[in-house]
């Protein structure tokens, strides 16, 4: 038994074409604009712990997403682990191919795809969320696709715990995270200072 050879719903450019720009319009219309932040890091990677020992965010795209689970964050949320309590917020984005390559990789070409590590922030929610895992293979079997080029990418998302990043994009509410999240130590000052400090105001230790 074989398919009609009057129709070929897997290899037709223009209706594929088609569904990749309604799938545009349908994030623009019902999405929201957030910024992507990619990740620098300015030491080797630590291979034991698989991880980026000074971690640096110098560049911020504005672009469009689509939010999955707007009801309430997904994952284990607050759990007990064998390292005590432990808070998993998660959430699921959208992005379109298309989107991605004309707002970011055009102008970022270490990005040719969403990365694992790098951030989003959503200007509305005033959240800042690290991309865990990229799915590539999203609603693929929509009229077929190129194995090279998905129609969109799925972005699984976690809430940021800032520890220690160096942010310097030139948007000012990403710019601020170290100040909001940073962890306050107490510090004893010698007698006979004078002056007051300024909120937010950055306080250096010796000479340096």
């Amino acid at each position: 038994m074989t398919t009609s050879v009057f129709f070929n719903n897997f290899g037709a450019s223009q209706e594929q074409g088609l569904l990749e720009s309604l799938i545009i319009e349908s994030i623009r219309i019902y999405g929201n604009d957030v910024y992507y932040i990619p990740r620098n890091s300015q030491s080797s990677t630590d291979e034991l712990f698989g991880d980026d020992p000074v971690k640096t965010f110098t560049d911020a795209y504005p672009i469009e997403m689509f939010l999955e689970s707007a009801k309430d964050y997904e994952g284990n949320k607050e759990f007990f682990s064998k390292f005590g309590l432990e808070i998993q917020e998660t959430a699921k984005l959208v992005v379109s191919r298309r989107s991605y390559e004309k707002y970011v990789f055009s102008k970022n070409e270490d990005r040719r795809r969403p990365k694992e590590g790098d951030l989003i922030f959503m200007r509305h929610q005033h959240k800042i969320m690290e991309i865990k895992f990229v799915e590539e293979e999203k609603n693929f079997f929509q009229l077929g696709k190129d194995k090279v080029n998905p129609y969109m990418y799925g972005l699984t998302v976690e809430a940021f715990k800032y520890n220690g990043e160096i942010f310097s994009t030139g948007v000012t509410s990403i710019d601020r995270i170290p100040e909001i999240q940073a962890i306050n130590l107490d510090h004893i000052v010698q007698p006979g200072g004078t002056g007051s400090y300024e909120e937010f105001e950055w306080v250096y230790q010796g000479d340096s």
